[in-house]
């Protein structure tokens, strides 16, 4: 059933652009009621796809946003009272709460520098209805196949678009692909790429069994294709610096062994070396090579300069509390391509401080023993930070949050609620 409703999604996004856009369109959101109706936590498969690949290729659908936002809460408050076999941790509960709690201060409070008050309470919402809407091990596992959708979406669209002379990349520009009125984020469709392919290569690692070997080809195939739109995206912090450290991570973690994993490690970085050669990566060794650009990050520390001028220079409540949603933009006129200073500059050392606290715990969690998905969680929450440092996966975007729901959720026995304590075994917080 996944994997025709699938289909019929594809297909609703590739008649969109070649054919009909309303057609493509309408046959997109016929395919996601299936999905709603098939089974709830499929719904999250055509909110990722709808709500987060469409916009970003140029072809948002208005309000959609909301209209699953309704689904997902009239399927929560009909699984509600049902077995759950997953909650969240205290220790990441508590500082969500709190970062809320400032946020909310922001949209109710804001300052002469917020642009966008409430930009990034929807990407929270997402979050939440994630967390509610997974149940078991099965549903986290279609919230993974989700974000994988995701990736492969996207990467095919950027080999042809980029591969077929449609778009135009130029080293210079963070926003790139003006020609033919194209305009595009590639670091956003490489973050969004990334995700994906973080999960699909702890999916090859984890192939067990003649019974799933015929899961090989395709997976290998996925990687190729979604390899070759990075270089072609030529995004250099989410592209090959984040997904190489971060693979490294995951083969130590999931091998174990210090020999199996130096051994790994070495085919890893000898194969990265060759990929590199390879024409599609060209404007990335470019980039690379530009020194100046290099050096200041395209730019970045003349944002992160701003950014900290103006928290030191602010009062002591903006200091606490921040300037508001989207005030990066107001100070700056950017976000501060950096998800730890946006939150500063936004939200103060409080919004700092809990959104740091939260993302320990969820770090805490990848890398327990008790986590079921413990390879994939390792490789994407070290992705996720990496790029933390030189995007805003979780500002007004919800794919960051829906892959910080993916590895916050851990097995627990408990009441029925969606934000429960969660006990591993042992007596201990997961």
């Amino acid at each position: 059933m996944g994997a025709v409703v699938g289909l019929f999604l594809v297909a609703g996004v590739f008649v969109t652009f070649d054919r009909n856009a309303l057609l493509g369109k309408g046959i997109a959101f016929a395919g996601s009621l299936i999905l709603c109706f098939a089974y709830p936590a499929f719904t999250l498969i055509a909110y990722i796809l709808s709500c987060s690949t469409l916009p970003l290729m140029g072809s948002g659908i208005p309000q959609v946003d909301y209209i699953f936002i309704g689904i997902m809460a009239m399927n929560i408050a009909i699984q509600y009272g049902g077995d759950r076999g997953l909650g969240v941790s205290r220790s990441i509960v508590i500082p969500f709460v709190v970062y809320c709690v400032v946020l909310l201060k922001g949209v109710i409070f804001p300052t002469i520098w917020s642009t966008e008050p409430a930009g990034d309470v929807l990407g929270i919402v997402g979050f939440v209805l994630a967390v509610a809407l997974v149940r078991s091990e099965r549903d986290r596992g279609l919230l993974g196949i989700g974000l994988v959708l995701q990736s492969a979406v996207l990467s095919v669209w950027t080999v042809r678009r980029l591969g077929g002379g449609h778009a135009h990349l130029a080293p210079t520009f963070d926003v790139r692909g003006f020609t033919r009125g194209d305009l595009f984020d590639p670091n956003l469709i490489s973050l969004c790429i990334g995700f994906g392919l973080m999960i699909g290569l702890a999916a090859l690692l984890d192939v067990r069994g003649m019974t799933k070997k015929f899961l090989v080809l395709p997976l290998l195939g996925y990687i190729a294709v979604a390899t070759w739109a990075l270089g072609l995206l030529a995004s250099r912090g989410v592209g090959p610096i984040a997904i190489v450290v971060a693979t490294m991570i995951m083969l130590t973690a999931h091998f174990g062994k210090p020999l199996k994993s130096l051994a790994a490690l070495l085919v890893l970085l000898g194969l990265a070396f060759l990929v590199s050669q390879l024409p599609a990566f060209s404007l990335l060794s470019l980039r690379f090579g530009e020194q100046q650009s290099f050096a200041t990050a395209s730019g970045r520390t003349v944002l992160w300069g701003l950014g900290l001028d103006h928290v030191f220079a602010a009062g002591p409540l903006e200091f606490l509390f921040g300037a508001g949603g989207g005030a990066s933009k107001g100070v700056a006129g950017n976000v501060m391509h950096n998800q730890f200073l946006e939150a500063l500059v936004d939200y103060g050392v409080l919004g700092l401080a809990s959104l740091t606290w939260f993302l320990w715990g969820v770090t805490k969690n990848a890398f327990s023993r008790s986590n079921r998905m413990r390879t994939v969680s390792v490789g994407l929450v070290t992705y996720l930070l990496l790029a933390c440092l030189s995007l805003v996966p979780f500002t007004t975007f919800s794919s960051g949050w829906l892959s910080i729901a993916l590895l916050a959720l851990s097995p627990y026995s408990g009441r029925p609620e969606a934000l429960q304590s969660t006990t591993a075994p042992g007596g201990s917080n997961s």
